[in-house]
């Protein structure tokens, strides 16, 4: 989509958004935030009464990754309710008739998405350890699928990348099938349960002077194993800000968490079948012509096969 096209969004943001706070409302300015491989991000001004606020949109894309942004909104809903610094989310709609996918408006942060270095490292090891040790029942969060085990949840979470793939490819792909297969024998029966974050690490949280204000982009928080999102983070998000030794001294200091050569061996397996699955959504969204962007394409032929070819390295040893 490009930036002419978001320009169209102006009048129809500006109805919706009066309709919400009952007041008249006008939408000044509107610019592309980011746009990554699942969601389109708009920043957009919204003058009331002579005050101008800013808002984040926050569009989907065709269902891509397979993830849900009513799950998502839900979840960040409950999380700034009982205090923990995510945005603060204000509207969702669910129906494609306004902007031609569901979305849902919250409050722009406003701080530094990059370079993370130092005590903001720390900040960050701690803040997504306070994540995975919340109460989410008496935080009211609410998700999609409620596990009562980290055995039940793995065993669930396989299954649902599992079949994300699957709806997303005309024909099986074999190695996905023998991840698939290995991830549910070598599940772990045991250990540290609560909610997942599913993408943490540098540039999905916003911050200032060492400060988290807001962890971003949870469209894949889920109830689970917390080594999930350890491993993801020291491997997948977090090596441009810091080496994968360099999270794991963190995490013994500051999460006093340390995993068995096994335990990271099976959660970067995890995290490359789950990413391996997520990214065939991108190639049938590119290849059905509904989003031309090249970054698509990119993400479901070249990432994909890259993430494959780890996974057969580390399941064939």
């Amino acid at each position: 989509m490009t930036d002419n096209n978001i320009e169209s969004f102006i009048e129809p943001l500006s109805g919706y958004i009066s309709s919400k706070i009952e007041e008249v409302a006008r939408v000044t300015e509107v610019r592309r935030l980011a746009e990554g491989h699942s969601r389109q991000m708009l920043l957009i001004h919204v003058e009331v009464a002579g005050a101008v606020q800013r808002y984040v949109v926050r569009i989907e894309q065709d269902g891509i990754f397979g993830t849900s942004g009513a799950e998502e909104f839900r979840v960040m809903g409950a999380l700034h309710g009982v205090g923990f610094p995510v945005a603060q989310v204000r509207w969702l709609e669910n129906s494609r008739d306004l902007l031609g996918e569901p979305f849902f408006v919250m409050d722009f942060v406003d701080g530094d998405f990059d370079n993370p270095a130092g005590d903001t490292l720390k900040e960050f090891v701690t803040v997504l350890d306070q994540l995975h040790k919340l109460d989410w029942q008496n935080a009211g969060l609410d998700f999609d699928l409620k596990p009562e085990s980290v055995e039940e949840a793995t065993h669930l979470q396989i299954d649902r990348w599992a079949n994300i793939y699957r709806s997303a490819t005309p024909l099986p792909i074999p190695l996905l099938e023998e991840a698939a297969a290995w991830l549910h024998y070598h599940a772990p029966v045991s250990g540290p349960f609560g909610i997942v974050h599913g993408d943490p690490g540098p540039g999905n949280f916003v911050h200032d002077k060492g400060e988290i204000l807001a962890l971003t982009d949870f469209e894949f928080c889920h109830l689970g194993h917390v080594y999930e999102d350890w491993v993801f983070c020291a491997v997948m998000r977090g090596p441009r800000s810091l080496s994968t030794d360099g999270w794991i001294e963190l995490y013994q200091e500051l999460a006093d968490t340390k995993l068995t050569a096994e335990e990271w061996r099976y959660w970067q397996v995890f995290n490359l079948f789950k990413g391996s699955c997520a990214n065939t959504t991108s190639l049938r969204v590119f290849c059905a012509g509904k989003n031309p962007a090249p970054n698509l394409a990119i993400v479901g032929t070249a990432i994909h096969q890259n993430f494959l070819f780890q996974l057969t390295g580390l399941i064939s040893d």
